[in-house]
């Protein structure tokens, strides 16, 4: 397995935990990614009954926390409901709302916080020829707006995932803006 040759996909879900398919046009330019398990669910079964011995425990999942930087910049076009920075679906699963508001016929996407309604995201994880399906990611974000050093975003989402399964890794369809 190569170490560089990852992509990461990331789309809003309608419904929470429900697979939204992100595709090669949803990938995101992620810097200092790092994943681990988050441990296993299991649920315990303590019935009242005549024999002492423990019940076997039930599977309930694994969860995984996947973390990295993203570059903050624009689109790179017009902001719209359909062209959106390529980390807006991040800043949804971390407790962002987006708005976008057209000033004197210019288009500017707006992020505020919000208190009901958190989204969460499907992100797919392509690691040379591995694929982690992480639905129902949520998280947090922090930013680090460093004078003489681009803006980036950090991220940390937690999430479901399944076992991972052996495809080809897709050719990513990443925004080509600089940022400032």
């Amino acid at each position: 397995m190569l170490v560089n040759r990852e992509v990461i996909v990331v789309k809003p879900e309608t419904t929470y935990n429900v697979d939204s398919t992100p595709a090669a046009t949803d990938a995101v330019l992620v810097e200092n990614l790092s994943w681990n398990y988050a441990g296993a669910r299991m649920i315990d079964r303590k019935p009242v009954r005549q024999s002492l011995a423990a019940l076997k425990q039930i599977f309930a999942g694994t969860l995984i926390e996947i973390s990295g930087d993203v570059e903050i910049k624009g689109p790179g076009a017009a902001y719209s409901a359909s062209v959106l920075p390529e980390m807006d679906a991040i800043l949804r699963a971390c407790g962002f709302g987006v708005t976008v508001v057209t000033t004197l016929g210019s288009e500017t996407a707006v992020y505020a916080p919000v208190s009901t309604g958190h989204e969460s995201v499907t992100l797919k994880y392509y690691a040379d020829g591995m694929l982690f399906v992480v639905t129902g990611c949520r998280g947090n974000a922090s930013f680090n707006l460093k004078t003489g050093d681009k803006a980036i975003m950090s991220f940390k989402l937690t999430g479901h995932v399944a076992a991972p399964t052996d495809v080809a890794l897709i050719t990513p369809t990443y925004d080509t803006t600089t940022p400032p």
